[in-house]
């Protein structure tokens, strides 16, 4: 049989475009049992023992040169094949499946030995250093069933183990010669030499084989789904030690050595796909499960969530406009990967030429982290346009981790900032001055250790003098704000369910758009939403809808009221309205309550501004590291310092502490910006 490799590779494109069409029964469950197809190539080495076996040769030259040479003995070989056929697997759990192929298989494979004598005469011609390579190419198919166990070892990667039995329903194989002439003086093989290939001599190894093949069969694959109904791609790599012989005891005319014990083994690499059968695909079975009497009940509250944490059942959610001037804070740290010192291992927006000659300080986001991202960029803007400014950056270092174990890299950080701003922004280095400085260690958990060696990997600048410190003043904002009262949303589901909650979908939208979706698994949820992307004077719709293990399904459905009050309905009301001013100021080091000289300053400037019909709100917070009680006392410490700056008297004072999170605690920026105390202003609009 001659394997047509195109055909192969048709069939196969067929079936990867065909069958990821065919759809299963459900695709909202696990499916119980696999079937499909497979290819493979496959790579076999042939190995034998006791020098291996010879195979006899009639032709007339194989004749001449065999008397001359002496019979090859053929020891090894390597060919090439391929496995084409179906599968089906039993998935006990999510773990292990039982499984097994059935298919067919054609291995081939190519032995050749070298001879060589010297001086030998045919027909009284005498050659000299007569050279011979003999040739033999068996083709063996077999059926083969390989029943077999998969383990899953991580998301779609599984192993398995099984026994390959292998039943040969057709052999045949050639042997031939190419024989040589070689010079004397030269002891290469086949080089300036006469050569000629002797007649093909096709062989029938039928008495000579085994007829049943016995293997282990070790594999790898990965499990790769590409349909929403459960469809699978799996490459595979497979290895089959092969137990038994394909020959041995030799007793047929056409091999020669009783004992070669000839073996097989190979390697393969393939495709299979797997399609999913689901259980309820017996019909009788679905009945059985269906007519009983499963309950399946839902359960939906909707909570409003103040600042305080007070909850409100069936709330009415106030989106309301109100005319917002913010400070945010200037936060000239430049943070570091611990161990590293470019600019390139910061989160600092790096700008080429065009850049640059296009960056505006109006142009930045009203955003205190995107801001910081920005903050050598803002400093290089100003002291372009003020040329008599100058700073001073100081590199630190940490007295633990990877920063020990370079001396030098407070040093290099200090001036990877400083040729950032001559290179990018031109600023003449005669203006920048570079020190270095050491963090002391935090005797404290493991936890805060860390978040401490990753906010001493620094480089901080500041003012060279009074006159620069106008390089550091906080930026200001004026936008329109949408604020939420109450500012979160709190879902409570409660699904009973007798059959099992197969799972849950929980979707807000607004004049049938979709505003947020949730879903999961779990009977009783709490489900926290913070209030935004709403902006219409419509309803949130909430649906929530629970689907059994045996396709039952509840829908339960709640409705939120929304006001939305614009800049424009507020002001058009005798009531009138509101400016919001707010000042977020990066007022405290870590465990700290001290206001610093350049706050200071800013918290005289907001005083004068503040008319005596003002409402103010004085809220303190605290990085992540500490406990909640502990923080808030630090918070509370942290906005009396402030309001006696302020000295306002029925200044409404809130210490969050780490109760309330302003910004991402992850990155040290986050946690440096959130030791912080803002001060909002609500003055009416007369």
């Amino acid at each position: 049989m001659k394997f047509n490799y195109k055909t192969f590779l048709l069939m196969l494109i067929v079936a990867l475009i065909a069958f990821p069409q065919m759809r299963a029964a459900d695709n909202n469950r696990v499916a119980k049992y696999h079937w499909g197809f497979f290819g493979d190539y496959n790579y076999t080495m042939h190995t034998t023992s006791n020098d291996g076996f010879t195979v006899y040769q009639h032709d007339e030259l194989g004749y001449l040169t065999d008397i001359a040479l002496g019979y090859p003995w053929f020891d090894e070989g390597k060919g090439h094949g391929f496995s084409l056929g179906g599968l089906f697997e039993w998935n006990i759990n999510e773990t292990f499946a039982l499984g097994g192929t059935l298919g067919y298989s054609l291995m081939k494979g190519k032995f050749y030995d070298d001879k060589c004598v010297q001086d030998y005469t045919v027909n009284d011609i005498l050659y000299d250093n007569l050279g011979a390579r003999h040739y033999f190419k068996p083709t063996i198919s077999t059926i083969n069933l390989t029943p077999y166990l998969t383990a899953k070892l991580y998301k779609g990667l599984y192993a398995k183990v099984g026994l390959n039995l292998g039943f040969v329903v057709s052999n045949s194989a050639v042997e031939y010669q190419e024989i040589k002439y070689v010079h004397p003086d030269g002891d290469v093989w086949f080089i300036d030499s006469h050569e000629m290939k002797s007649n093909e001599y096709d062989i029938d190894m039928d008495d000579g084989l085994e007829k049943f093949q016995l293997g282990l069969a070790l594999g790898l694959g990965y499990e790769i789904p590409i349909s929403d109904n459960g469809t699978l791609l799996v490459p595979e790599i497979k290895y089959n030690l092969g137990l038994t012989n394909v020959a041995s005891d030799i007793s047929s005319p056409v091999f020669v050595n009783k004992t070669c014990d000839w073996k097989a083994s190979n390697f393969s690499a393939g495709l299979a796909v797997k399609f999913p059968i689901f259980a309820k695909t017996d019909d009788n079975a679905s009945e059985t499960i269906l007519n009983k009497d499963y309950h399946l009940t839902a359960d939906l509250k909707t909570y409003g969530v103040d600042i305080d944490g007070k909850h409100t059942l069936n709330p009415q959610v106030v989106i309301e406009e109100f005319e917002t001037e913010e400070v945010f804070p200037l936060l000239a740290n430049v943070y570091f990967t611990p161990g590293k010192s470019t600019i390139n291992d910061t989160r600092i927006r790096k700008l080429n030429d065009l850049d640059v000659s296009n960056f505006r300080e109006e142009d930045l986001k009203a955003d205190a982290i995107e801001i910081n991202r920005d903050v050598i960029n803002l400093i290089a803007y100003r002291m372009y346009d003020l040329p008599n400014t100058q700073v001073v950056i100081t590199g630190y270092t940490n007295v633990d981790g990877e920063d020990t174990k370079n001396p030098k890299i407070a040093m290099e950080r200090a001036n990877a900032v400083k040729a950032y701003m001559i290179q990018v922004w031109g600023i003449s280095g005669d203006r920048i001055t570079v020190q270095e400085d050491k963090a002391a260690k935090r005797n404290n958990n493991p936890k805060s250790i860390n978040d401490y060696i990753q906010e001493n990997a620094k480089a901080s600048i500041a003012p060279a003098n009074d006159a620069s410190a106008v390089l550091f003043t906080p930026i200001n904002k004026i936008y329109i704000d949408k604020v939420s009262n109450p500012p979160m949303a709190e879902f409570n589901t409660a699904v009973a369910a007798e059959a099992g909650l197969d799972h849950y979908t929980l979707t807000v939208s607004q004049k049938g758009n979709p505003v947020v979706e949730f879903s999961g698994t779990s009977t009783v949820e709490i489900i926290p939403w913070t209030i935004k992307n709403v902006n219409l004077n419509e309803k949130l719709d909430v649906v929530l809808v629970a689907k059994d293990m045996v396709e039952q399904q509840v829908v339960v459905e709640d409705k939120v009221d929304i006001e939305y009050l614009s800049l424009k309905s507020k002001r058009s009301k005798t009531a009138g309205d509101y400016k919001v001013e707010r000042y977020s100021l990066i007022l405290f080091d870590y465990d700290k309550s001290d206001v610093s000289p350049q706050d200071k300053a800013v918290l005289q400037k907001i005083k004068s501004t503040i008319r005596s019909d003002a409402k103010v709100v004085i809220s303190g917070y605290a990085d992540r590291t500490g406990e909640s009680a502990y923080n808030k006392r630090l918070a509370q410490k942290r906005c009396e310092e402030v309001n006696k700056i302020l000295g306002v008297k029925n200044a409404e004072i809130k210490p969050y502490g780490n109760d309330v999170l302003v910004f991402d605690n992850s990155t040290p920026e986050g946690r440096a910006l959130s030791r912080t105390v803002r001060v909002e202003i609500y003055t009416p609009i007369k």
